[in-house]
């Protein structure tokens, strides 16, 4: 088994100014090929804690994964430390460097000396391609230990990593007879835990070495597969017989067996259905709309939507009755199903969704607490609602029922 550590450098991290999501990222990814993560680092942009985490990383692991640090500015060191590290010098790579001048000259902007420096690389690392930005990944590989420098750009780490980094990683992996561990994430959705459990009759005997986490939320249930072998094919072989095993019992509940968001799952659903989806929101003010279309290729199905915050905009520019809104109320049941009634025929769309509901802090009454929110999905047939009483602070209201909304649909879809 291959184990694996993670750093990530910036003083931005400590501080709290920007979320670590590259270290989710890698360990999710490196996870599910086999890798076994031992820690999970962050340290400032100070050449000697720099060093000492490495040593110490490195001690306990034969993969070392470090984000950030390789900039075009003074506190961006990481290039450096891991030069003398490995007793290395930097060398100019041409290739890169023509690389740098051709994006630069592409977007109108003259090459300066500090961002041509971005093409010095340490003379034993080998250089990985950065498709987007200025400064290419390293690997470098030293009695039997491997340690791979990425960007601290998230956008930049997915693209080294998928490109390069992770087919180098699954080869060492393969290379070698030892113990290995595979995951694999299901989603299921309509089922609470203790009754999945209960379906699923988990015990020693089904699954010997291996693992199976219920990895409860309020969007369903994921189970994670932990699958233990002596080798890469055994452990392939254990993977598929727990899988299988848990299909049998739960099919239908399970909403995806990839590590997909929710909004990709719609996307592929819609796709394959051939339908269309236009969205009213008020209380979550244009969040769904954009969930939805932060799935690349969802011009396929997304025909667009209206951020309907205020009674007067539901009646004069959706078109909900006002009589509705008199009787029950902007949150209520009517009102939703007459959003997403209104929205499907304003739009001419398969489907209309809506959301409407009171986020918070002030707004709430007895009978319609904060965290109440309505949701209405119709279509040429029949509207459909639901009501969720979330809780905690705005933020999260709005979150969750962007979630649900989308999990209400994928569910109809689902029973179609």
């Amino acid at each position: 088994m291959l184990n694996a550590s993670i750093l990530s450098i910036g003083d931005e991290i400590l501080i709290g100014q920007i979320q670590n999501t590259n270290s989710k990222w890698i360990a999710e990814k490196i996870t599910q090929i086999g890798c076994s993560v031992k820690k999970i680092s962050s340290v400032g942009d100070n050449y000697n804690e720099i060093t000492s985490e490495i040593d110490t990383l490195l001690n306990i692991s034969d993969l070392l994964i470090i984000t950030g640090g390789l900039g075009p500015t003074h506190d961006d060191i990481t290039k450096q430390v891991l030069c003398d590290y490995f007793n290395d010098y930097l060398v100019e790579n041409s290739e890169w460097l023509e690389k740098i001048r051709k994006q630069f000259s592409r977007r109108g902007i003259q090459l300066s000396k500090r961002n041509q420096e971005q093409a010095l690389i340490p003379k034993n690392a080998k250089l990985l391609y950065n498709e987007i930005g200025t400064a290419p990944g390293m690997l470098f590989a030293n009695k039997g230990k491997y340690v791979i420098s990425l960007p601290g750009v998230p956008q930049e780490v997915y693209c080294i990593m998928q490109d390069e980094a992770l087919k180098f990683i699954s080869d060492v992996i393969g290379a070698t007879s030892e113990d290995t561990i595979l995951y694999k994430n299901i989603q299921t959705a309509g089922i609470a835990e203790s009754t999945l459990a209960d379906l699923l009759q988990v015990d020693e005997k089904l699954l010997g070495k291996s693992t199976l986490a219920f990895l409860p939320s309020f969007a369903g249930v994921k189970l994670r597969i932990g699958a233990f072998g002596n080798n890469q094919f055994e452990a392939k072989n254990e993977l598929e017989r727990i899988k299988s095993h848990i299909i049998s019992k739960a099919k239908q509940f399970i909403i995806s067996e990839d590590e997909k968001s929710y909004s990709q799952i719609l996307g592929e659903l819609l796709t394959r259905l051939g339908k269309t989806i236009a969205v009213a929101e008020s209380c979550t003010g244009g969040m769904l709309g954009a969930e939805i279309t932060s799935v690349s290729g969802s011009s396929k199905y997304f025909l667009g939507g209206m951020q309907t915050y205020s009674n007067d905009v539901k009646i004069n520019n959706l078109g909900v009755s006002s009589a509705i809104i008199d009787s029950y109320g902007a949150v209520s049941r009517e009102c939703a199903e007459a959003m997403s009634e209104c929205i499907r025929e304003k739009l001419q769309a398969d489907i209309g969704i809506s959301i409407t509901g009171i986020a918070g802090p002030e707004g709430g009454t007895p009978e319609k607490p904060v965290g109440t929110v309505y949701f209405a999905i119709s279509d040429e047939n029949k509207t459909y609602s639901d009501v969720k009483v979330f809780s905690n602070s705005r933020e999260i209201v709005r979150e969750r029922a962007v979630q649900n909304a989308i999990l209400m649909l994928i569910k109809l879809l689902h029973s179609k």
